[in-house]
């Protein structure tokens, strides 16, 4: 295989076997290629050689040190550090306990710390540290900037409870001005269009019907287990995503039943057997959120405007505590959902039919 050509990879087989490198999950993390090490740390796991590890935890530990590094100002080292590692660190470490950490929920602690440090960095700019921001501060901060501003939220919270800054400033909420919505005849154009088009792989039509008809997120999709799939005898496809399965009719499900047995990435021994429906290039991994994203928008998807207009269309014939236990959703978001479109079934026991 020509990549056993690659001078890291010598290295690093080498090191192994020479005894030079122990067999430890840390030799591969510590590695002066982090490509390199973490598609043989994947292949060891896959092998049974190390023990399985979550992936995303591990990702999000190098990844704070790295981004620490990358200011020079003491203080949002030594505070963001703080916050880093006993609001966000400690808490994904125990949901990783759990369940394997879901990509999205560390890329939002990673969004808040770079935020929590573009923040530190302002104050300084202007002859301010944290103890000496004032409630003007704050508010020119998040009028003067993006929207992402808003994600400094948990930090100044922190702060303020852990006595870095003054105890009474506030960080108001910043609701979104404009929540995007496909139409319902563009959302099943860009449906039409991506199953009746024979070059798109089978894979991206599969990801498309989970999207634009079920609403569910790219990082659940992306993640969906190849158990989670039933097929019924007349082509109908349940699919486990929360309580209830949700069913597919089989026009729509074809994709779907065809992907089963012809997935991505499967002609190698390491990924031999892969639990995913969507299994990625690293062995036993499956596919990256964000190559999903990436490959579903160059074919013409609407990401977040198609997912919200398949998600108003579910409301407009299921109460939104139903959508919501169903399609994995919060209750809070079909409910805002349901109010926005006037369907917010208050009454939905008495007065609709199931």
């Amino acid at each position: 295989m020509i990549w056993l050509r690659n001078p890291d990879v010598l290295d690093l087989l080498t090191g192994i076997t020479t005894r030079r490198y122990p067999i430890t999950h840390a030799t591969f993390a510590d590695h002066a290629s982090p490509r390199i090490g973490r598609h043989l740390r994947d292949l060891f796991v896959r092998c049974g050689i190390l023990p399985a590890y979550d992936r995303n935890l591990d990702r999000f530990t190098s990844w704070i040190d790295t981004k620490l590094a990358t200011t020079d100002i003491r203080q949002a080292r030594d505070v963001i550090a703080g916050f880093a590692n006993w609001n966000h660190l400690r808490k994904l470490r125990t949901r990783a306990e759990r369940a394997p950490l879901p990509e999205g929920a560390m890329l939002s602690a990673k969004q808040e710390i770079t935020v929590a440090i573009d923040f530190v960095n302002w104050l300084h700019d202007r002859g301010l540290e944290l103890g000496s921001a004032t409630q003007a501060d704050i508010d020119t901060w998040i009028a003067t900037g993006p929207t992402t501003r808003s994600s400094a939220m948990m930090f100044v919270r922190w702060c303020t409870r852990h006595q870095h800054m003054a105890h009474d400033l506030v960080f108001p909420h910043r609701t979104s001005r404009h929540t995007p919505v496909t139409s319902d005849a563009d959302r099943y154009a860009q449906l039409a269009n991506t199953l009746r088009n024979p070059d798109v792989p089978t894979w991206i039509q599969a990801a498309t019907v989970l999207l634009l008809i079920c609403a569910q997120p790219i990082t659940r999709i992306a993640a969906l287990p190849l158990r989670a799939i039933t097929q019924a005898d007349d082509g109908q496809v349940d699919i486990g995503i929360d309580d209830d399965p949700v069913s597919i009719p089989a026009a729509l499900a074809t994709p779907i039943i065809a992907l089963i047995s012809r997935r991505p990435h499967m002609n190698t021994a390491s990924n031999h057997g892969s639990p995913w429906l969507f299994p990625g290039r690293s062995p036993g991994q499956h596919i990256s959120p964000q190559s999903m994203m990436k490959q579903l928008r160059s074919n013409g998807i609407d990401l977040l405007g198609a997912r919200n207009s398949a998600m108003r269309e579910l409301l407009r014939t299921i109460p939104p505590a139903i959508v919501a236990n169903q399609f994995g959703f919060y209750p809070g978001t079909t409910e805002r959902h349901a109010l926005t479109i006037g369907t917010a079934w208050s009454s939905y026991p008495s007065t609709h039919d199931f």
